[in-house]
Parts: structure tokens; C-alpha cells; sequence
């Protein structure tokens, strides 16, 4: 990631989520990620990591519970990655990723009313929110 497009990042993170203390950390690749603790009432948390992919910013951020989730945990894809994008993006009325505008600051955003969903889904058996498909 060049280092403008970096500083953009990180002013955006700070801006909007410094109360949840984001940190910018990078692993044994290399590889940026943000991690970082969503809260909800009751004490809830969800520790997460937002992984800045190989083509970013033509590709979209992956959100990733860094905690064991329920077996059959809706919108939950392989490796613990949250589902916010739909396959064919052209069909979703929202979280459509926009290279020139977005940062990894709209994936908290997303992952938390993820995790608010999730914490539904717990008591009733329903998840809460409908697909953004539109017709």
C-alpha cells in the first residue's frame, strides 16, 4: 500500500473509531491489518481484524472474528470472515465498495452492526437484518 493511501487510513481509523483503540499491525508476510474490539450492551465483545488484501484498494478489506463463533453462525464465510459484500455487488443496494472513497473505517462501521445482528440471531434464531438485494 503506498504510503498516502496509508496516512489516508489511518486519519480516517483514528477520526471514527479512536475509542476503540485500533491498532495498525502487520504479520510475518507483511500483510496490514487493523485489530480491534467491537462492544455492545451486556458486556458483549467481538475482537476483529480488518486484512487489507494483496489488490487493495481495487479490493475491498476482509473482517475477520478473531473468536470462535456457533457452528451455523449466518453470514459467516470460511476463516471466520464477516460477510458484508454480496458475490455480484452490482445487485446490493449497499455495502458496495467504493476504491476511491472507502476505507477500512466503513468495515468497523459494518462489523459492528454485524456483531449487533449476531447478538439477535443468539436469542431468537433469526438473524435481523434482510439481504440488500434489490429487485
Amino acid at each position: 500500500m503506498d504510503s498516502k493511501r496509508l496516512v489516508l487510513e489511518h486519519a480516517a481509523m483514528m477520526e471514527r473509531w479512536s475509542a476503540l483503540e485500533p491498532r495498525l499491525r502487520s504479520d510475518a508476510s507483511g500483510q496490514l491489518h487493523w485489530e480491534l474490539t467491537l462492544h455492545a450492551e451486556g458486556g458483549n465483545r467481538l475482537p476483529i481484524k480488518i486484512v487489507y488484501p494483496s489488490g487493495y484498494p481495487a479490493d475491498a478489506p476482509d473482517i475477520v472474528a478473531l473468536t470462535s463463533l456457533p457452528s451455523g453462525t449466518p453470514h459467516l464465510l470460511p476463516g471466520n470472515r464477516i460477510c458484508w459484500r454480496h458475490p455480484s455487488e452490482s445487485k446490493r443496494n449497499r455495502n458496495i465498495w467504493c476504491p476511491s472513497k472507502d476505507t477500512a473505517a466503513l468495515c468497523v462501521g459494518v462489523a459492528q452492526r454485524w456483531f449487533y445482528a449476531f447478538l439477535v440471531w443468539l436469542s431468537t434464531s433469526k438473524w435481523p437484518v434482510p439481504d440488500a438485494v434489490s429487485n
